[in-house]
């Protein structure tokens, strides 16, 4: 090689390596006087790092890792159901250590490994250990190689989608504690069943409380179970006097405990159809305080005979509790015969005065399907009056009757 091209690479490493200073001048105003001498931050300072698998894991875009692309794929996407969670993954030039490979899931907060989360048994992994969101796989050899490799965990869903929501596996060699593979990948969509809540608002009373709720999933079996969860540590107590079975028309067995302990119901036959709406009534004793809106949310999950959950909705939005000194002592009706015109009779009893300008008005609310005379005559307060604005007093529309109060006055 001549003189001349040695030279020649010699000044381009020589210029590749050359380190460029920038002087920054301070703030100044107009008088020359100095404003704010502070260095800029660093160009890489409070930078995310995502995996790419490039370089040192300092900045964005570099990681000197390989990866480990994966797919996961839940048997069900139902809210707190224990499922079976299919990961399939490939790593065609494998990793070797001394003992065994590791390989550590991570999943989004508000998903619960089982203790032995093996969903069944694996030929790559001899063991797998979870605790709450991470599981911890170990192979059975001290490699861990192939393209098309599937292991099923045993895995808990969360209540809702969580946020961030992805799975990350990283493979370490032993005992260490550098990943030697890692990726990220998007998780599912938590799917619940459609439930509205119906019931008493008022602290400290008792009554019947109904849900209606939508199966997207038909149920595995005849005998099924219907667990109801009121809002953690709100004081609600589910009692199992007062169940209504509705469209279910066979009176389920019951089991309830103390408050905040769930209810469940056992119905021998009751098979669901998805897409079909059911409705069940039991009685709730509210608590003496209001519950905590962040945790405001009623569960349903129905379960198989195994009392294995197939659907749920574990985020039911529960009443705003209040204090009014009004309550209804009951109803009562002349024929329940379909399509007969009757009257019903709802009984509103008053504690003490409530104070003028305290309520507006009345609404009283038929059941589905049933509409109300509209004739405003019909309508007849006894033995006592209500105060009523003389103006439209009444007024009648479809299913809901409203009684509009007269603001001037106790009630």
């Amino acid at each position: 090689m001549s003189a001349n091209m040695w030279s020649s690479l010699l000044v381009q490493y020589r210029i590749s390596t050359v380190l460029v200073y920038a002087k920054v001048q301070p703030s100044r105003d107009p008088d020359g006087d100095i404003i704010d001498a502070s260095l800029p931050i660093y160009p890489f300072v409070g930078r995310e790092i995502n995996a790419t698998g490039t370089s040192d894991g300092a900045f964005i875009g570099f990681l000197l890792v390989g990866q480990v692309p994966f797919t996961i794929t839940p048997s069900l996407q139902t809210p707190g159901a224990e499922i079976r969670l299919s990961l399939n993954f490939g790593i065609a030039d494998g990793v070797e250590a001394i003992s065994y490979v590791r390989m550590e899931v991570t999943a989004p907060i508000g998903f619960v490994f089982k203790d032995s989360c093996l969903f069944q048994g694996s030929p790559q992994f001899a063991k797998c250990t979870g605790f709450n969101n991470q599981a911890s796989l170990a192979t059975v050899r001290p490699r861990l190689r192939g393209t098309d490799i599937t292991v099923h965990l045993t895995v808990a869903n969360p209540g809702i989608t969580p946020s961030p929501n992805s799975f990350t596996i990283a493979l370490f060699q032993d005992d260490s504690t550098q990943y030697v593979r890692y990726s990220q990948s998007l998780s599912y969509e938590i799917m619940g069943m459609g439930v509205v809540y119906k019931g008493n608002n008022q602290l400290g009373e008792a009554a019947s409380a109904f849900f209606t709720f939508t199966p997207v999933r038909p149920s595995p079996s005849p005998v099924t179970y219907i667990e109801v969860t009121p809002p953690p540590a709100s004081g609600f107590r589910i009692l199992c006097t007062g169940i209504s079975p509705l469209g279910f028309i066979r009176m389920p067995s019951c089991e309830s405990g103390s408050a905040n302990d769930p209810l469940v119901l056992r119905f021998a036959n009751a098979t669901l159809i998805a897409g079909n709406a059911y409705t069940i009534g039991v009685r709730v004793l509210n608590p003496g305080g209001k519950p905590q809106t962040s945790t405001n949310y009623w569960g349903i999950s129905l379960k198989d005979q195994f009392r294995q959950t197939f659907d749920a909705n574990l985020r039911v939005p529960g009443l705003e509790l209040k204090a009014i000194p009004m309550r209804c002592n009951g109803l009562g009706w002349t024929t329940a015969t379909p399509r007969v015109l009757g009257l019903v009779m709802v009984q509103l009893r008053v504690l003490h005065p409530i104070p003028a300008g305290s309520l507006q008005k009345i609404i009283i609310r038929a059941p589905e399907g049933i509409m109300y005379n509209e004739d405003s005559s019909s309508v007849r307060i006894l033995p006592l009056p209500l105060p009523l604005r003389l103006a439209i007093p009444t007024q009648v529309a479809g299913d809901l009757l409203t009684l509009f109060l007269d603001e001037t006055q106790d009630i």
